[in-house]
């Protein structure tokens, strides 16, 4: 064998060493490793976002659906039947698997500033689903390339929260789908809210207690109306305006709400002076001098029709107006009842100079207030619909007597057509609902805990002093917003 000298023998080793062919292919083979892992990581990420942004639009849509389902029939166990079946819609059992059930949606409250749910089945207005695809359930998100080192699959969850909140100026404040147009020297104190979905008109010379919380608003700056477009000639305006709406409240549909709550006892729309919820059928008499028969008839049904008749006196001649038609009374009325009234000569019902205390009185003729009349605890609806003055009230007229925040001497006014009042007119804990035109006037201290929404227009007036009540009326009827996602 021939030995090589050794300094070639350290040469051709040294060589072989430093000889790179074929190291590229090793790096590749590592290159390729990596790139398949962050592909992987890439596609499957994408995957999961995708799935799970399938599964918040399920939870939003079941949301919204069981909310709506809920204010609109009161019937929770159909509220949540209804956004299942709408989640299933989005996503379909046999491809996705149960994604909802109705243990997975609650009612309850909501609290903005900490983001909290509070579960309460009895509260309507505010609703938490969770959607979910999870392997308990037999249905996770299955994982692509990542399954070759051992991922298989993510469990994913999404929640969503809708609330309905009151809407802004609908207690303590104005609302009109129409005009607002006030007028001058008035003084809107402690959270008072005034609101236009068309065009809000201010004369001069009204104070805003903005640092208390008074708001006005309209669609946008342009809507707001003032002398020279001067903010200065009304202080503290400019900060108190702010934009919001259009609403478009329908107020026909909310008087149709209001009226079947009554007589059903609907926990929206009881009244809780209200110990009956039989409706009694009052027709007054009529005649010169008061003369003439009345009676009240009481319907009751269970199982068998039962009629109870009762006579009305109507010989009372201090109960006639000046034309000899016979004017509602407080003697023709019961406590704690609901009553529906006829009347017998011409469209309107004339309400005599009293006090109407701890009922329900629901007409289809324009009402007349004597100057006098005082409302506490009471509700008068009607349903005419005489845009302008359904109605009507020479002066004097108190709506409600609850002073100083309280629920108890709390009224309504509800008409399917419009109001006017001509003067010192008083609302405390006092609520007017108008599918037409409210047009009033005040003196003085004339409004306190006021709620005036008018589907028309709201016509104000000068040297009046609104302020609201921090602390709420229970005894409004209250308007909901439509359902907003929360969360």
């Amino acid at each position: 064998m021939t030995r090589l000298p050794m300094n070639d023998y350290l040469k051709r080793t040294l060589d072989g060493a430093r000889d790179e062919t074929g190291a590229i292919s090793v790096l590749n083979l590592f290159f390729t490793v990596a790139l398949a892992i962050f592909a992987g990581l890439a596609i499957d990420m994408s995957s999961l976002i995708s799935a799970r942004t399938q599964l918040q639009v399920a939870a939003d849509v079941a949301g919204h659906a069981a909310l709506y389902t809920r204010t609109e029939t009161g019937d929770p166990d159909l509220a949540k039947d209804t956004a299942v079946k709408v989640a299933a819609a989005n996503m379909e059992q046999s491809r996705f698997g149960t994604i909802l059930e109705t243990s997975d949606i609650h009612f309850g409250t909501y609290d903005q500033v900490s983001k909290s749910f509070t579960v309460d089945d009895t509260k309507p207005n505010a609703v938490w689903v969770e959607t979910s695809r999870l392997g308990e359930k037999a249905n996770p998100v299955s994982s692509f390339l990542l399954q070759f080192i051992g991922f298989w699959d993510w469990d994913v969850r999404t929640t969503s929260v809708f609330t309905r909140e009151v809407l802004p100026c609908t207690t303590d404040g104005f609302y009109a789908n129409g005009r607002v147009d006030m007028q001058s020297n008035n003084k809107f104190m402690n959270g008072f809210c005034v609101h236009s979905d068309t065009q809000v008109e201010m004369n001069q010379n009204n104070f805003f207690d903005y640092d208390n919380g008074v708001r006005v608003s309209m669609p946008t700056f342009s809507n707001l109306i003032i002398p020279d477009n001067d903010y200065t000639k009304n202080t503290n305006l400019d900060a108190a305006r702010m934009e919001r709406g259009p609403y478009n409240l329908n107020v026909e549909k909310l008087i149709d709400e209001i009226i079947a709550g009554i007589k059903s006892g609907h926990v929206d729309y009881a009244r809780s002076y209200i110990t009956n919820l039989t409706v009694l059928d009052v027709t007054p008499g009529s005649g010169a001098g008061g003369s003439g028969g009345g009676s009240i008839t009481g319907t009751v049904t269970d199982g068998v029709e039962t009629v109870v008749e009762v006579a009305v006196d109507t010989t009372d001649t201090t109960n006639t107006n000046g034309s000899g038609k016979k004017e509602l009374s407080m003697a023709d009325l019961t406590k704690g009842r609901i009553h529906q009234v006829s009347c017998t000569s011409g469209n309107t019902l004339s309400v005599a100079a009293e006090t109407f205390e701890d009922v329900v009185v629901i007409t289809d003729c324009d009402f007349a207030f004597a100057n006098g009349v005082v409302l506490s605890n009471a509700t008068f609806i009607t349903e005419s619909t005489d845009m302008d003055s359904s109605i009507g009230s020479p002066q004097g007229l108190t709506i409600g007597t609850a002073s100083g925040c309280a629920t108890n001497g709390s009224a309504t006014l509800v008409t399917r057509g419009g109001m006017k009042s001509a003067a010192k007119i008083s609302m405390f804990g006092g609520q007017i609902i108008a599918a037409g035109n409210v047009n009033f006037a005040a003196q003085g201290l004339g409004f306190g805990s006021a709620s005036v929404i008018a589907g028309g227009e709201i016509d104000g007036t000068s040297l009046a002093t609104f302020a609201g009540c921090t602390v709420g009326n229970g005894h409004f009827f209250t308007v909901m917003g439509r359902p907003r996602l929360r969360g």
